[in-house]
């Protein structure tokens, strides 16, 4: 059963980011990895500028698929 929702949840998001004009997901999962890149960057503060380099790039990556 649980295998099943888990399916069922994979397939939802997947048929939700594969259109190009659902923007707003695009945008939530943008601020998440933005606000995972803030937090990871406060926990190791002599490697913040590489954490929010890296989740930059990963957000112009995604944009561009």
């Amino acid at each position: 059963m649980e295998m099943r929702a888990r399916m069922t949840c994979a397939k939802i998001l997947r048929s939700q980011l594969s259109p190009r004009k659902n923007t707003q997901l695009r945008k939530l999962i943008s601020v998440l990895l933005f606000a995972f890149a803030v937090a990871a960057a406060r926990a190791f503060n002599n490697q913040n500028i590489l954490y929010l380099n890296f989740i930059v790039q990963s957000q112009a990556i995604y944009f561009s698929l």
